[in-house]
């Protein structure tokens, strides 16, 4: 779709700086320079089936934080989406952060061979957490990609 309506910023010289354009859905989108979106659109797709909804919440946010650049705090609901989906699945709720990971491993929430997606999301997360730097677009892309392809194998798969 594109917009109908929006509000133009012309600079010196008749140059367009900045737009806003008005989407058919009623909401706003900043263009600064025309390459600088404001909010960029969400990484990753919406997981159906999905029938713990905190779970569905926590990754829901962490794609909208991608639309906002806001890529640590992405990573960093990617590692706790993780702890909410073992609860979800029956895990005691003060578990540590391994006693998770380990249940929803050994529970088959992961598929075979898949620990690999698991790991990554854990050992990004655990940086965005407890180190000083921060993620970058590739790091969060890489993680939501990762909890993406875990929640459609939970959910989405056991409701074919």
């Amino acid at each position: 779709m594109t917009a109908v309506e929006g509000y133009w910023a012309i600079g010196e010289h008749g140059s367009l700086n900045s737009t806003i354009a008005i989407c058919p859905c009623g909401n706003p989108t900043y263009f600064q320079l025309h390459s600088n979106q404001i909010p960029r659109t969400r990484f990753g797709r919406s997981v159906s089936h999905i029938d713990g909804p905190k779970v569905e919440a926590i990754y829901e946010e962490a794609r909208t934080c991608t639309a906002y650049v806001a890529y640590t705090a992405a990573v960093m609901l990617c590692r706790k989406l993780l702890m909410n989906m073992a609860v979800h699945h029956g895990a005691n709720s003060n578990g540590t952060f391994a006693y998770y990971v380990d249940y929803l491993d050994s529970n088959h929430f992961v598929p075979p061979n898949g620990k690999a997606w698991v790991d990554p999301i854990r050992a990004k997360g655990n940086e965005a957490t407890h180190e000083i730097d921060l993620m970058d677009e590739t790091d969060a892309k890489r993680i939501l990609n990762f909890s993406q392809s875990l929640l459609i194998f939970v959910y989405e798969m056991k409701a074919i």
